[in-house]
């Protein structure tokens, strides 16, 4: 980041992504216990406040003896409508969470592609009362989303599925959302700074996309040191038991806020020889 006019900051606020959420289809391998009752739900954020976390992300969960989700993205049980049982289910969850932590924690709800503008605009209306830091949607028309945006009060996050300067400047144009999604893994370092910069342009702030090895969070930590704009960054907690083993650092993270680093390169390596201890074969 030096290499490029930075560091903008020494350190970067992060928020839990993915809460209560992994839990359900892996909460065994996470050695965490399952999702039984909306209570349990509501522990999960109790305990990302009480590991520091000032803001977290979670998606529309289901719990119970065989706990579920909407993650199906394109077709599934809800077929990207938001019937509205849905909205009221969803409704209940956010409202749990949000009485668990108080007013002053910001919570994120990430939609993906799971419904069409109209089911996502009723869900935004519906959670208004919580006062959200925003609601996560991927979509490729920039139309449908600043119509969604300006249906209703809850701020909209959008851009981890748009590649490219070219992909961007039409939603930027439109002012289709609040915040930018931007992923570093998948734009490369260079192509992502263009594109905060640009969002700079239209006064919009980014969120680094990260939900990878520990590697991708030191990637994404540099592009914060890089560029102005930043609101805050993904940060997965809950991950599998031998992610911190592939890397040769692991970043430093407290009261919510990683450490931007310091050392060469990236800040870190990949560690070869516990990668292919770990390697998929098939």
């Amino acid at each position: 980041y030096r290499l490029v006019g930075g560091p903008f900051r020494e350190k970067q606020r992060v928020y839990w992504s993915h809460l209560a959420t992994y839990r359900v289809r892996s909460a065994e391998i996470l050695g965490k216990p399952k999702l039984r009752t909306m209570e349990d739900v509501a522990n999960c954020a109790r305990e990302a406040v009480d590991a520091g976390y000032t803001a977290f992300k979670t998606n529309i969960v289901f719990p119970g003896e065989n706990p579920s989700m909407i993650g199906n993205m394109f077709a599934g049980s809800n077929d990207q409508n938001a019937p509205t049982d849905l909205v009221r289910h969803t409704v209940e969850q956010i409202g749990a969470m949000r009485q668990a932590v108080g007013p002053d924690i910001d919570i994120c709800l990430d939609i993906n592609y799971n419904f069409k503008t109209e089911g996502a605009i009723n869900i935004g209306r519906a959670l208004e009362p919580f006062d959200l830091f925003w609601m996560e949607i991927d979509n490729q028309d920039p139309e449908s989303l600043a119509q969604l945006k300006s249906a209703q009060r809850t701020p909209i996050c959008t851009g981890e599925q748009l590649l490219g300067l070219r992909q961007y400047q039409p939603y930027f144009r439109r002012h289709a959302m609040d915040t930018v999604k931007v992923d570093v893994q998948w734009q490369g370092f260079s192509q992502a700074k263009k594109v905060a910069e640009l969002a700079e342009v239209y006064e919009l702030n980014i969120a680094p996309h990260n939900y990878n090895s520990q590697l991708s969070s030191f990637q994404s930590l540099n592009l914060t040191a890089a560029v102005s704009n930043v609101r805050i960054m993904e940060s997965d907690v809950d991950s599998s038991p031998w992610r911190d083993e592939i890397t040769t650092q692991v970043p430093e993270i407290e009261n919510g806020f990683m450490t931007i680093p310091d050392g060469p390169g990236w800040g870190c390596d990949l560690d070869e020889k516990a990668a292919k201890k770990y390697a998929f074969e098939g």
